[in-house]
């Protein structure tokens, strides 16, 4: 297997750092991961390694203004969330598809999970992994979460970004790097929303979520407390034509002591759901050997 740090050029001349996986034969498809927000790309490479083992190539990014993405020339205050979906995202799933490895699909963690879907090239993705992913507005949340996720977008988030053009994001615990304020101000006006970047107070067209039609296969987490279950299903609910396996799984009947919102990245996981997401897209790649070959190697 062949690891290399290559650069992503945006329809806007923005460059974007990623990491490509390469498997050590022919490719049978790639992967794309879209990261969660203030997630650096490599913090995903445990699990690119796992499928690159098993012949996908696989490519993870930084966002504009996160981690090796920064030294672009944007201030963080012009940086806005939807960006990420309509323009870096676009660049990525453009870039992989003209690879012409094989069939692609998307990893999505987190933000990763909710935006790709307004670039225009999602349509040709064979399909989508979300680990976890979901809405955000309080309502959407069991109390006492509910109550912190309300100040949390009604006032800490637009406090703190207030003539910044970083937010804080790493000093008070909300993500392992700062984040552009820009994306961080957009997002909490979504989260405002009940319909979150759905709301037509968004002004987004989000039409094209629910033409999508793709295999999705969705995760969550008893011990999520940044997706929970009904937040997972609204952001399910925009998918109207794809085909949905969900998978709620409590944690306390797993082999598991916790998961969380970051654990199912994490090496522990190599032997169950790490296998069960290979034999997932093995199952609807037309470039892949039967799961049981690709299983054994």
């Amino acid at each position: 297997m062949k690891t290399e740090s290559i650069e992503i050029t945006c329809r806007d001349n923005i460059k974007l750092s990623a990491i490509r996986h390469l498997p050590e034969n022919a490719s049978r498809g790639v992967v794309i991961i879209c990261s969660a927000l203030g997630v650096p790309k490599r913090f995903y490479n445990d699990f690119s390694t796992f499928l690159s083992g098993h012949g996908y190539t696989v490519v993870s990014f930084d966002y504009r203004g996160i981690g090796a993405s920064t030294d672009n020339g944007l201030r963080g205050g012009n940086i806005l969330m939807q960006d990420w979906g309509q323009l870096d995202m676009d660049a990525v799933m453009k870039t992989a598809i003209h690879w012409d490895m094989g069939s692609v699909f998307l990893v999505g963690h987190s933000a990763g999970g909710q935006l790709f879907g307004l670039s225009p090239w999602s349509e040709h993705l064979k399909g989508v992994i979300l680990a976890p992913a979901s809405s955000a507005n309080a309502n959407l949340y069991p109390f006492p979460a509910r109550f912190l996720f309300y100040l949390m977008w009604h006032l800490f988030i637009p406090l703190l970004a207030f003539k910044r053009d970083q937010f804080p994001a790493r000093k008070i615990g909300l993500a392992s790097l700062d984040a552009p304020s820009g994306v961080m101000k957009q997002w909490s006006k979504w989260a405002r929303n009940p319909d979150y970047l759905f709301s037509p107070d968004s002004g987004l067209d989000t039409s094209r979520y629910a033409q999508l039609k793709m295999p999705i296969l969705a995760y969550g987490f008893s011990d999520d407390t940044y997706a929970s279950e009904k937040a997972i299903r609204h952001l399910l609910s925009q998918f109207r034509s794809s085909e949905i396996q969900f998978h709620f799984m409590d944690v306390k009947k797993m082999d598991q002591r916790n998961v969380g919102h970051f654990g199912f990245f994490k090496e522990k996981m190599k032997s169950s759901l790490w296998q069960q997401a290979l034999e997932w897209l093995d199952s609807h790649n037309r470039h892949a050997k039967s799961p049981e070959k690709t299983i054994a190697n």
